[in-house]
């Protein structure tokens, strides 16, 4: 036994002194133990790495759990901002609107959607210069080109027109008669032409297109007329953004004249919504009875369709006389003011054939309006000595807010 020889196990050479001097495989009980001891090892080591594996991909996913329910608190918080203003702003609670607006940008600055809304409720409440503060720094946040564009649209009347053109100002103007040369009277009234420019102006989608329009109502204190003096004439424009150009897209002369035009004057521009549209409205009235017999009339009922105002029934030019049943227009524009539920004005019109708005109550929003009266006539005087003094003079209100 003690003398029996061993052969290697993994080569077959003759063991010496428990090791294999060709290959130097180890045998005997120590050297397999130590093999046992080093595979345990190895075990645990492998066991602990996957464990450590384990744990760090358990707190991962814990981690992308906790990430994933913040972001969608926080999208549902931003979500119920943006219903909650949409819900005030129906309710016309302008100021929780905003409010809820202004907390929807403070979650996700980089949203598009807040800044639109709470400009189009600064729009609504007509605080424009509030819209374009809130569009101006959705664009810096933002970087959206649609918001950019926009924010173009509702600076290019203060930054371009009212610079290069003039703005018209609110208030009370005064009118003065004086000798008339012409024909059919030895006096006449003069226009008051301090004012020019800018009068007012809205941006919406007129035309139902899904981008906005910028209306811009413009006086012009220059209209030529034949063999007389200037007058006032009021102007529509309409501006739509171009590749990434603001452009007149067209212009409509829709008032004249107006700011002294008679003894008497009714002048407003209006906005009426019906069946989906909207309408822009005006009529000029302007009556001559202490120096002259008549009346001079304009009107317009447009809509604005494919870059053009489109006329839907009005005057094509101001008509004048002591009355108007000569007048075959009158029909057209009674119709149409009965087709937008203005039947007050649709039956004075069929009773006096004159094509002109009364109700200005009826308007949705009204963008101007020019009131003007005889102050000061002295009727006999003016009888005995034919002093022009005696006529006193007219006083106008032009009136673009706070209707």
């Amino acid at each position: 036994m003690g003398n029996e020889k061993m052969y290697c196990e993994k080569c077959g050479h003759e063991m010496k002194n428990g090791r294999c001097p060709n290959c130097g495989f180890p045998v005997g009980e120590p050297q397999w133990e130590e093999q046992k001891s080093k595979k345990k090892s190895g075990k645990k080591i492998g066991i602990i790495i996957l464990s450590v594996v384990i744990v760090l991909i358990f707190a991962a996913a814990i981690l992308a759990a906790i990430f994933w329910l913040k972001k969608e608190n926080t999208q549902k918080k931003f979500d119920t901002h943006i219903e909650k203003g949409q819900k005030y702003l129906e309710e016309m609670d302008y100021e929780k609107a905003a409010d809820n607006y202004l907390a929807a940008i403070d979650i996700d600055p980089k949203a598009e959607d807040p800044y639109m809304k709470l400009a189009d409720l600064y729009l609504e409440i007509d605080q424009p210069e509030n819209a374009a503060i809130v569009l101006k720094k959705g664009v810096k946040n933002t970087g959206s080109r649609a918001m950019k564009n926009r924010y173009d649209l509702y600076t290019y009347v203060d930054q371009n027109l009212i610079p290069e053109e003039g703005q018209c100002e609110e208030g009370e103007y005064e009118c003065d008669y004086y000798e008339g040369t012409g024909y059919w009277a030895s006096v006449s009234l003069e226009s008051n032409h301090s004012q020019k420019g800018v009068m007012n102006w809205k941006i919406m989608d007129f035309d139902g297109d899904g981008e906005e329009e910028l209306l811009v109502i413009y006086l012009n204190n220059k209209e030529e007329q034949d063999g007389g003096p200037y007058q006032n004439g009021i102007y529509l424009r309409m501006y739509e953004s171009e590749k990434n150009e603001i452009v007149l897209k067209d212009e409509y002369k829709a008032l004249y004249p107006v700011i002294g035009a008679g003894d008497e004057e009714d002048d407003g521009i209006f906005l009426k919504k019906h069946g989906g549209n909207i309408y822009l409205c005006g009529s000029s009235y302007a009556i001559a009875d202490i120096y002259a017999d008549g009346a001079t009339i304009s009107s317009f009922i447009l809509t604005y369709e494919e870059g053009a105002f489109v006329q839907q029934a009005g005057t094509e030019e101001p008509i004048s006389g002591s009355e108007f049943y000569w007048y075959s227009g009158y029909w057209d524009m009674a119709m149409m003011m009965d087709e937008l539920d203005m039947t007050e004005d649709a039956a004075q019109v069929r009773r006096d054939h004159m094509p002109r708005f009364q109700s200005w109550d009826e308007a949705d929003e009204m963008l101007v309006r020019i009131t003007g009266e005889n102050k000061g006539y002295k009727e006999l005087l003016y009888e005995e000595t034919g002093e022009i003094k005696y006529l006193g003079h007219v006083e106008v209100l032009v009136q673009l807010s706070g209707f």
